[in-house]
């Protein structure tokens, strides 16, 4: 039997204050490893806040007392612990538990969250298992209230499930997709062959990014507009300088085009809504002594852009580039053409 304990003890004894942490961290990669299939140590740092040098620290300080971690190479690849290890998971603590009851009240069907009834019961066993019997806000105070409400898919939430369900198989065995997609704009329906990179969760709606067999390129697919999906006995190797993350880095929604420079100044008091947001990695604000703002980042397409920034109305002027000033301008001609046209009629 692996002993995890023989990591714990040895820094306890030798180290003490700050050094405590390692051997905790080391248990949380544990529990981490054990949850998943397999994660980078870049997964690992960003989870746990830590650096990748330590976590490669402490996966190899855990190797040498004998716990099975193995590794794959390559971009698909990672570390993972082996399939005849076990460790009995430690308790939640106060913070975590909290961080669980707070998800509780934002991950709902009204929030467009399609597994809010799998959450509660998961929950329910979690709480069983820390034979919880105090109120449901037992770690928070009692006046404590959480509502979040937000606008969501229209959708048969089983559909949903299940493309979800057999698109994360597919991505995980890498098998290529049939889709009967749907697109608005060509109001057409067409059955398409995709490779599945990832699953994209925006604005509390689902998606599907993958290599597209009909468009020769990478497409983003809207999972409440697949209409069918089949797994297919075709497979396909994942690009290894692919990542869904950086594939949406620059996109300020979910439309995907040409990257471009862009330059919007908001004026007060949209300034001060737009400074309170990450909007793209790229951004950056310079603020004027009237209360405006100067925008500049970034972005890969400009549709999305112009739907932003139309939604500032008269608080936002788009300085650079002249495409999507021609844009915004066209746009709002057509606005005024249809009000022209009501007040004709009347």
């Amino acid at each position: 039997m692996y002993n995890v304990l023989f990591v714990c003890i040895y820094y306890a004894r030798m180290y003490l204050g700050d050094y405590m942490g390692k051997f905790s961290s080391m248990l949380k990669i544990l529990s981490l490893l054990q949850t998943e299939d397999i994660l980078t140590t870049n997964e690992i740092a960003n989870y746990l806040n830590i650096s990748q040098r330590n976590v490669k620290a402490y996966i190899e300080t855990l190797r040498e007392a004998n716990i099975p971690i193995e590794g794959i190479s390559g971009r698909s690849g990672g570390v993972y612990l082996s399939e005849d290890y076990y460790l009995s998971p430690p308790k939640l603590d106060k913070k975590e538990y909290e961080a669980l009851l707070i998800a509780e009240d934002i991950l709902t069907k009204e929030n467009g969250f399609v597994y809010e009834g799998e959450y509660k019961t998961a929950l329910s066993k979690i709480k069983w298992d820390m034979d919880v019997t105090a109120p449901r806000r037992g770690y928070l105070s009692s006046d404590a209230d959480i509502y979040s409400q937000g606008s969501f898919d229209i959708c048969d939430d089983s559909t949903v499930k299940n493309r979800l369900l057999y698109t994360r198989q597919a991505i995980k065995n890498r098998k290529r997709l049939q889709l009967l997609y749907y697109t608005p704009n060509k109001k057409e329906l067409k059955r398409r062959d995709v490779d599945p990179y990832g699953i994209i969760n925006r604005n509390f709606s689902w998606y599907l990014v993958g290599y597209c067999h009909l468009r020769s390129d990478i497409r983003i697919f809207k999972m409440i507009r697949i209409k069918e999906l089949r797994v297919l006995e075709d497979t396909f190797e994942y690009p290894e300088d692919f990542s869904t993350e950086k594939y949406m880095e620059n996109i300020l929604d979910m439309i995907q085009g040409t990257e471009y420079d862009v330059k919007i100044k908001f004026f007060h008091p949209a300034s001060t809504w737009v400074q309170e947001r990450m909007w793209l990695p790229s951004q950056k604000i310079t603020k004027s002594e009237d209360d405006s703002i100067i925008f500049e980042g970034k972005v890969k397409g400009l549709t999305d852009v112009k739907r932003w920034v139309m939604g500032y109305g008269r608080l936002a002027k788009v300085i650079e580039p002249k495409k999507l000033k021609d844009a915004i301008l066209e746009e709002a001609s057509y606005i005024l053409q249809q009000y022209e046209e009501d007040d004709e009629c009347e």
